[in-house]
């Protein structure tokens, strides 16, 4: 009982990583093109802010979560100074 349990978490955790790896991909992926998007739009307003996402995580257990394990943060500097 105790090994087929085991098993399945295995299996789980498996299936769990392989689908988080696949999100994480798109979110950089979006990441960047959002990224210029929101530049260019800030910078049409004739402000000359700067706009960046960062992506992080890693893909150890302890950071595991319903929505994958990447850490989004959105940043502006809307001065250059």
């Amino acid at each position: 009982m105790v090994r087929d349990l085991k098993k399945q978490l295995t299996a789980a955790a498996s299936t769990y990583l392989a689908a988080a790896q696949v999100v994480s991909k798109r979110r950089y992926s979006a990441a960047r093109e959002l990224q210029k998007l929101v530049e260019a739009e800030i910078n049409q307003l004739a402000m000359k802010a700067q706009f960046r996402i960062e992506v992080s995580g890693a893909d150890e257990p302890a950071n595991w979560t319903a929505a994958g394990f990447d850490g989004v943060a959105y940043m502006i500097s809307p001065n250059s100074g």
